[in-house]
């Protein structure tokens, strides 16, 4: 396990989330027949949203392990490793509208779900910048599994951090956290304090689907 473990959290009232993002990533715009249901359905979900969010991450350095990905760093340097969840309450609402068939509910809170884990990324985003201001060191570059990295950093991550008592969070054989909204990143280590390179960049990712991509982007030098 790291010795360095710091854990970052907060809950859902504490996240500010964007209605229209929200129904944009729905491809449920304006002029769509079903925006004023939509929109209802938002306002009556957003109570619930709010009091099952409980976003922590552990966030610790550590050597990286021997497993070649996009262009990795080389085994044994140090490196800083995040693991972040939405919680296991968030997952447990949205996996009852599923069993309900109460599909449109579904897909809401799942997306409402999403904004509050994108938006707690900058509360994580500004621990990052001051541990690493605290060691004068910045970040060259940021890996996500299975973008740029092998799954397994999933399992050494967990293991290195002890996720399973840090964040209350568990990972199946197949390298999957339990809850699924949650994610492992990986960053390089700059000497260049004035470096910081801590967002997710889309232009490397081959999910071309992806309704957040390009919102995740935007790396800081």
């Amino acid at each position: 396990m790291s010795k360095e473990v710091e854990i970052v959290s907060t809950v859902g009232k504490d996240i500010k989330i964007d209605r229209d993002e929200v129904l944009k990533q729905l491809d449920c715009l304006s002029d769509n027949p079903l925006y004023p249901e939509y929109i209802a359905e938002y306002d009556r979900l957003f109570p619930d949203i709010m009091d099952c969010v409980e976003a922590k991450a552990a966030i610790g350095f550590g050597p990286f392990p021997d497993l070649k990905g996009d262009d990795t760093p080389e085994p044994g340097t140090e490196v800083l490793f995040v693991i972040a969840t939405a919680g296991v309450k968030i997952t447990r609402y949205i996996d009852d509208f599923f069993a309900k068939g109460e599909s449109v509910k579904a897909m809401i809170a799942d997306s409402m779900a999403n904004s509050t884990y994108f938006a707690f990324e900058n509360v994580i985003q500004e621990k990052i910048r001051e541990i690493c201001g605290k060691r004068k060191i910045g970040i060259s570059r940021r890996f996500d599994a299975p973008v740029n990295i092998p799954m397994e950093i999933q399992k050494y991550a967990f293991d290195l951090i002890n996720a399973a008592e840090t964040l209350n969070i568990s990972i199946t054989n197949g390298y999957m956290f339990d809850p699924v909204k949650s994610n492992c990143q990986v960053y390089e280590i700059s000497p260049d304090p004035e470096v910081m390179k801590l967002s997710h960049d889309c232009s490397k990712c081959g999910k071309m689907d992806c309704v957040w991509r390009d919102r995740m982007s935007g790396n800081a030098d």
